[in-house]
C-alpha cells in the first residue's frame, strides 16, 4: 500500500503542471498499470453503489487525450459508502448493455453477422473490487489486478483426410458456446438467446501445420455450466468447395459429460482423422506434453 501510495504521488507530480488531479475534488483512483505501459488496447471502469446504480464509468482507448487516463488513472468523486468496482481491458467489439444498474450490467459476444452469430472474443483481461468510502474528503486509491477473463480451445488435427496442398481455408461452426456475461456473476456465463453460435475463418495465415498436425486455436467465453460445446469444422478447397467436415464435441471422454472450459484455461483436442483420440484442460501457455496439468487424458 505505501509503495502504491508511492507510485501514484510520482505519477500525480508527474503531470501536474497540465492538469490539477483535484480540482475536481477527486477522492477515489483506480489505478490500472497495463494502461500506462500500454500493454492492453484499451480499459473500462465502472462502479455500482451500495443500490446498485452506475455511479461512475470511464473508458480509455488509444485514441484518448486525458493525461491522467492514458497514465491508467481513472479518478472518480464518490460520497461515503460501498462500491463495486469493475475494470475490463481489450474490450473493442464487446458490446455492453444494461450498465445502469449493477443487475442488468452484462456483456456479449462481438456479433457476426445476423443475431445469434457471433466471433470469437478479444483477449480480455478483468478485476472486480470493492471499496468502502468512509470519509469523501480523504482520498483513496485501488490497484486493478487484472486476470485473463477469457479461455481458449486448440484443436489438433492428425492424419488430414484430405490433400493439405488444397486448402484454402478451415470454416468454424461452434454450437453451446457461451455469449453473455453478467458483470454480477463474475465468470458464471450465460447465453444471449439459446441458439447462440461463434463463428470464425480461418486462412492460411492463421492456422499452423508441423510434424503432420493441423492446429487451429480460438478463443471462448467461460462455458456455461452444464452445456457441452460442439465445434463444427469444414475444410475449404482452393476452388470454394467442402472437402471434409469434421464434429468435435468437448466432453470429458471418461464421463461423456462436458468439459467445462474455465477463465484463463485452455482445452487441447487431438482429433486422429474425425475421431478425438485426447482431450485435456490445460493451463493458458501450458500444453499436453509439459506433464504439469491437471487435465484429462
Amino acid at each position: 500500500m505505501v509503495f502504491f501510495a508511492i507510485c501514484i504521488t510520482i505519477l500525480l507530480l508527474y503531470t501536474a503542471c497540465t492538469y490539477d488531479y483535484f480540482e475536481d475534488q477527486t477522492n477515489y483512483i483506480v489505478y490500472v498499470p497495463e494502461v500506462r505501459d500500454k500493454t492492453v488496447d484499451d480499459c473500462r471502469v465502472l462502479i455500482y453503489n451500495e443500490s446498485g446504480l452506475l455511479v461512475g464509468d470511464k473508458s480509455v482507448t488509444a485514441s484518448t487525450n486525458d493525461p491522467k487516463l492514458n497514465l491508467g488513472l481513472f479518478t472518480f468523486r464518490l460520497p461515503a459508502g460501498n462500491y463495486k468496482v469493475y475494470c475490463y481491458t481489450n474490450i473493442d467489439g464487446i458490446s455492453f448493455f444494461g450498465e445502469n444498474t449493477h443487475e442488468t450490467s452484462a456483456f456479449s459476444l462481438p456479433v457476426h453477422d445476423t443475431e445469434e452469430n457471433y466471433l470469437q472474443p478479444p483477449d480480455i483481461f478483468y478485476d472486480k473490487l470493492e471499496h468502502t468510502i468512509q470519509s469523501p474528503v480523504i482520498q483513496h486509491a485501488d490497484t486493478a489486478s487484472i486476470k485473463r477473463y477469457v479461455g481458449r480451445i486448440t484443436v489438433r488435427f492428425k492424419n488430414i483426410p484430405f490433400d493439405l496442398a488444397s486448402l484454402s481455408n478451415i470454416e468454424l461452426v461452434a454450437e453451446g458456446v457461451a455469449s453473455m456475461q453478467y458483470l454480477k456473476h463474475d465468470t458464471l456465463t450465460s447465453h444471449v438467446m439459446k441458439g447462440d453460435v461463434l463463428k470464425h475463418t480461418d486462412d492460411a495465415d492463421s492456422y499452423s501445420f508441423s510434424e503432420g498436425i493441423l492446429e487451429v486455436d480460438h478463443r471462448y467465453f467461460p462455458s456455461v455450466e452444464n452445456t457441452c460445446k460442439t465445434l463444427n469444422f469444414t475444410f475449404i478447397d482452393l476452388d470454394g468447395n467442402a472437402i471434409a467436415f469434421i464434429q468435435v464435441s468437448v466432453t470429458d471422454p471418461d464421463t461423456n459429460l462436458p468439459l467445462r472450459l474455465y477463465r484463463g484455461e485452455r482445452i487441447i483436442i487431438e482429433v486422429d482423422r474425425y475421431l478425438v483420440s485426447t482431450i485435456r484442460l490445460v493451463g493458458w501457455d501450458e500444453d499436453i506434453k509439459s506433464g504439469g496439468s491437471t487435465g484429462l487424458w
